[in-house]
């Protein structure tokens, strides 16, 4: 798929510029404001593993001329893969966890580390399988505080969603 094949409501993402926010519940929902639903969930995992976008979100612009021919703002574009994680969690897309354990496994970032265990959390008991192998497989001390800290916070979700009237 090249950049230009992206359909909407999921071609918006390479428009959202930069990924704000620190925390789950200070994203953007991506699912109300853009209409995201479960048949989005295929293209929005392919947008998490685009090469081409994550050369850009890497500072290798040598393909910008293929965004501005589309007429995309590379400088918009390179946020789309987190946009695109951050609304596969929203929608609660365990299918889409294998890939995104690759993304995590091929790309060492602070931002990968930070916000894939919000991910899974919002994913909730589907993504506990998953995370128990990467806890126990591998991750290095450093990076499973992370992952133990969402996965601590299951519980108060579920809890949460079950008392809300």
């Amino acid at each position: 798929m090249s950049i230009s094949t992206y359909e909407p409501p999921v071609a918006e993402l390479l428009s959202y510029g930069e990924a704000e926010g620190n925390t789950s519940n200070d994203w953007p929902n991506y699912v109300q404001n853009l209409g995201l639903t479960a048949e989005h969930v295929p293209t929005l995992i392919h947008m998490v593993q685009d090469e081409q976008l994550w050369k850009l979100f890497m500072g290798n612009f040598d393909k910008e001329d293929d965004f501005t021919d589309a007429g995309i703002d590379p400088e918009a574009a390179l946020w789309a893969p987190i946009h695109a994680w951050r609304s596969l969690g929203q929608l609660q897309a365990i299918e889409a966890i294998p890939p995104l354990v690759q993304i995590l496994q091929q790309h060492d970032l602070d931002w990968c580390w930070e916000e894939l265990p919000q991910v899974f959390g919002l994913m909730g008991a589907g993504a506990l399988d998953p995370s128990e192998e990467l806890l126990s497989t591998k991750l290095t001390t450093t990076t499973k505080l992370p992952w133990w800290r969402e996965l601590a916070e299951l519980p108060r979700r579920f809890l949460s969603c079950a008392i809300a009237p």
